[in-house]
């Protein structure tokens, strides 16, 4: 067997120790999807954790990157551009938003409390045509 995991990546490297992939603070208690979307055109939601973290999540509480595009076909909608917040790469791949034929932009931001600096505000502006 090759390997490459579903996705045609090699998993090698990009295989962590089950002690490595923790779950986010708070995250089994943040709801997945926000209910409004924001100023008409965007959907907010909590980080969703791919399929390494199953064995770390109860199938109710889990919440994955094919369930955001599985809530928003269900409103017969989809995502053109998915801007990935997070400071890291560990919760899911990339590759599985784009290959969904979705565009994919990171835009690191601490996080955890700490409010986005200008340079994020900037970027946001930049990419959506927004002013916020």
């Amino acid at each position: 067997m090759s390997g490459f995991n579903h996705y045609g990546h090699n998993g090698s490297s990009q295989r962590q120790s089950n002690n490595s992939l923790q779950i986010p603070k708070n995250w089994m208690n943040c709801p997945s999807i926000a209910t409004h979307s924001v100023a008409d055109s965007f959907v907010t939601f909590k980080t969703p954790l791919d399929y390494k973290y199953d064995n770390k999540i109860a199938i109710m509480k889990r919440f994955n990157p094919q369930m955001v595009f599985s809530h928003m076909y269900s409103y017969q909608q989809s995502i053109g551009l998915w801007i990935d917040l997070t400071n890291t790469t560990r919760y899911y791949s990339q590759f599985e938003i784009e290959d969904m034929g979705c565009a994919y932009v990171k835009i690191p931001c601490v996080g955890h409390g700490d409010l986005p600096n200008r340079q994020v505000f900037t970027a946001l502006m930049v990419l959506t045509g927004q002013d916020f």
